[in-house]
């Protein structure tokens, strides 16, 4: 078991084929490439950067200044081949996922026998955080100063995604087993989602969302990123721990943070990575490999 913890075809209604690259890089020493082909897969996370330079099918969102396109540029793979679209699902990664204009395919149908690299960042859609995530908003700004989405959705709704995380975390852990019976030689990486709010105290970006629920909205991310991190250790993966990195989630002014707010700064979607975001993601997962 690897396992690092590290800080820090009928389907294609559209041209919707993940993207397969050939690169002449090389290792900084000169060497040839230590990958032969990498392959990423996940949800917006994964594929958004910067939405104006963006490949693949429109509807995935996948941008060539991703994670994965950063890591590539890190580790020089000899192939590399992006499959990432957002919101995708872990039923997404071997069946097909809706998209407007059509279908892609299931996102494991990249994957080959001589794949020997492949990144992943699944889960948060399976739990609907985003959407749990803007009615916690919501709910906060009806009631200024205190805690109210906490105490409004109250101990069952608690009970209920504590579940609900466990089943998630079951399916990542398939997954990666999944991927490894397909590419058995890879290095698979599970790249975590990165910390968007502060441990408490206000958020200049959104001063209408009380200090109690701003850390509480953190508290239930980095429970649930750890839970589905954990579970991909156990069945093998490299753990990338970008959660736990603070000082750059979207309260922070727009030359420190990594994710941006409900009004970017940046080309990219809200709660999501912007540019800097997603090198940084990229550091960290080429710290964990060894780079």
């Amino acid at each position: 078991m690897k396992r690092i913890t590290v800080v820090g075809g009928m389907l294609m209604s559209v041209a919707a084929l993940a993207v397969s690259v050939p690169t002449n890089a090389v290792a900084a020493e000169g060497n040839p490439p230590r990958y032969q082909h990498y392959v990423a897969l996940g949800d917006s996370y994964s594929a958004v950067g910067d939405l104006t330079e963006l490949e693949g099918p429109l509807g995935c969102t996948r941008s060539t200044e991703n994670y994965p396109t950063h890591l590539q540029a890190m580790v020089g793979a000899a192939t590399f081949t992006d499959a990432t679209c957002g919101e995708a699902r872990t039923p997404n990664m071997t069946g097909p996922q809706s998209i407007p204009g059509g279908f892609t395919a299931p996102q494991l149908d990249s994957l080959t026998p001589d794949t020997d690299l492949v990144t992943l960042t699944i889960g948060f859609n399976d739990l609907d955080f985003g959407t749990f995530m803007g009615t916690c908003i919501a709910m906060s700004t009806l009631g200024p100063g205190s805690n109210l989405c906490e105490t409004t959705l109250g101990a069952q709704e608690k009970q209920t995604r504590a579940a609900r995380v466990g089943v998630v975390a079951d399916k990542v852990g398939a997954t990666i087993d999944n991927i490894r019976q397909r590419s058995p030689h890879a290095d698979i990486v599970y790249v975590s989602y990165l910390n968007m709010l502060p441990d408490g105290g206000p958020c200049a970006t959104m001063p209408m969302v009380s200090p109690a629920d701003v850390k509480y909205l953190h508290d239930v991310q980095h429970a649930a990123a750890l839970i589905l991190r954990t579970a991909a250790g156990r069945h093998g993966a490299i753990e990338a721990d970008t959660t736990t990195i603070g000082g750059h989630d979207l309260c922070q002014p727009a030359e420190n943070r990594w994710v941006e707010p409900l009004v970017p700064a940046t080309t990219t979607t809200p709660f999501h990575p912007n540019p800097a975001g997603a090198t940084a993601m990229a550091g960290v997962v080429a710290t964990a490999l060894g780079y």
